[in-house]
């Protein structure tokens, strides 16, 4: 589909590899500890995202997201994660203007595995989704003055897109119910729809869409009632 897809082939290698170091370095620390965590074989829990909402306060820009996961036997993760975007960035397009908005999902499994009594370190992955809009607009200023300067528009309605995603996973219990956490992620492997191509700047929940891999992260507050 795309002409780097071989690259990503082997960035899958590098973090496979780097994955299975840092699960066997884990795995020391998760025998010695197996006997000071709870274990519940089946545990729910949601997060919210409260890095994205303090980002939110800046003007034109909305950010949001949050998660249900389910772990199970302490270690194995199943996620669905749910987010918007609406965003009008100054200065991403030269003499003019552009605005996004849209929803995305992931679903993903991870392996999450104590490190000591209080605090997790792991690995995972994600499919993501988004459906989105984009409008902007830009002017062709005449260099000789000579003739009016030019406004083009463009309005693109029922966009979607999807991508991959490898998720680094840390964090770290406040008292028996209340967990903060950060995630590191690499998003990759951009598909979106082929009309329009030329319009599309920015993929909500993705990022620049003219980037092939976009680094990411997550602050997160996660609730585990059981």
């Amino acid at each position: 589909m795309f002409g780097w897809r071989n690259s990503y082939h082997l960035l899958f290698l590098i973090v496979r590899i780097l994955s299975l170091i840092l699960l066997s370095i884990v795995s020391n620390f998760l025998w010695a500890q197996e006997d000071s965590v709870k274990v519940n074989k089946i545990a729910p829990a949601v997060y919210f995202d409260y890095g994205k909402a303090a980002g939110s306060l800046i003007p034109d820009y909305k950010k949001w997201e949050a998660g249900l996961e389910i772990i199970a036997f302490t270690k194995l993760q199943t996620i669905v994660e749910y987010g918007t975007w609406n965003l009008q960035p100054e200065s991403l397009i030269e003499n003019g203007n552009y605005h996004v908005e849209g929803t995305y999902m992931r679903f993903g499994l991870g392996y999450l595995p104590y490190i000591d009594s209080e605090s997790r370190l792991g690995v995972g992955f994600r499919y993501a989704m988004s459906d989105f809009s984009d409008e902007g607009d830009y002017t062709i200023v005449s260099e000789s003055g000579l003739q009016p300067d030019v406004i083009e528009s463009f309005d693109s309605k029922k966009l979607t897109a999807n991508w991959w995603e490898v998720v680094f996973y840390s964090d770290k219990a406040v008292n028996g119910w209340l967990t903060m956490g950060v995630n590191f992620r690499l998003r990759f492997n951009l598909y979106h729809d082929p009309y329009n191509v030329t319009d599309v700047m920015i993929v909500p929940g993705y990022g620049r869409a003219q980037d092939k891999v976009v680094p990411a992260f997550n602050l997160m507050l996660k609730i585990e009632p059981f």
